[in-house]
């Protein structure tokens, strides 16, 4: 591009992110959990083109991370907290199903 990083970097804007952790008792396929995938459609529709959800298992704990980013802290602080609750629900280390 022969330009300076300053140059390339304009057209960027900084999005507030978040990352919640929830300690899982199994590392279930949760794509196939319909209460924890309805939450992460949620999140993924509310965000649109403007946000991301990402959600993966660590490689060395227990445990689920979930990351958002979006316009809005408050509006991605929800959805995380929503998706966190329905991991500790079904795959939570006092899950009740």
């Amino acid at each position: 591009e022969e330009r300076s990083l300053g140059e390339l970097a304009q057209g960027f804007r900084k999005f507030p992110q978040i990352l919640l952790n929830v300690r899982v008792a199994r590392k279930d396929d949760f794509s196939r959990i319909p209460e924890i995938q309805q939450e992460i459609e949620a999140a993924e529709e509310s965000l649109g083109e403007t946000g991301r959800v990402l959600i993966r298992y660590s490689g060395t704990e227990q445990l689920a991370r979930i990351m958002l980013e979006g316009e809005q802290e408050e509006e991605i602080r929800h959805h995380g907290e929503a998706i966190a609750a329905r991991f500790e629900e079904k795959l939570g280390v006092g899950e009740k199903s």
